[in-house]
């Protein structure tokens, strides 16, 4: 997490989020190139009830990973 030190103290507690750090790198267009990669059709209006599809980290940003197209 940017600005932050992971420690086990971060990771335990129970207020900690990634919000300040998500979307900070891989925006919009970025995201509709992870689809292509995987051959995925960008769903429209993916949000809220009517999300379908969700680009998720491999590794996930509350253990350090980055929010960039590599991780996604």
């Amino acid at each position: 997490m940017t600005g932050m030190c992971l420690t086990i103290e971060v990771l335990r507690d129970p207020w900690s989020t990634t919000r300040c750090v998500r979307d900070a790198t891989a925006q919009g267009e970025d995201k509709a190139t992870t689809y292509e990669w995987y051959h995925l059709i960008h769903p429209a209006g993916n949000s809220g009830e009517n999300q379908v599809c969700e680009l998720d980290h491999l590794i996930s940003l509350e253990v350090g990973g980055a929010d960039i197209l590599n991780n996604i």
